[in-house]
């Protein structure tokens, strides 16, 4: 009685090049998505009624109109004032 075994290399290979093919895949998709697409979030950012960023530079706030605003008079601080500790040891390299 003989036994017969077969080299079953074939699957491997094509294993290996699905999975090659799959990887240059992935990073072509992630180069275009990362270089070459639009940028969505833009228009998120800026609104629409600015015709160039430049414009947002050229805003002129009124400081009487924000300290006669009662949201602005409810303002306060919240955190005291910290005062500084010591610095440390006089030799920070001897020991303890």
């Amino acid at each position: 009685m003989a036994f017969s075994f077969e080299n079953q290399s074939g699957n491997k290979n094509i294993l290996n090049i699905v999975g090659v093919v799959v990887i240059i895949l992935f990073l072509g998709i992630g180069t275009y998505l990362l270089f070459f697409a639009e940028e969505p979030l833009v228009d998120v950012i800026a609104p629409l009624e600015l015709e160039s960023i430049s414009q947002l530079s050229e805003v002129d706030i009124e400081e009487g109109i924000l300290a006669d605003d009662p949201v602005y008079q409810k303002l306060g601080r919240k955190v005291d004032d910290i005062e500084p500790g010591e610095a440390g040891r006089e030799n920070p390299f001897a020991r303890f």
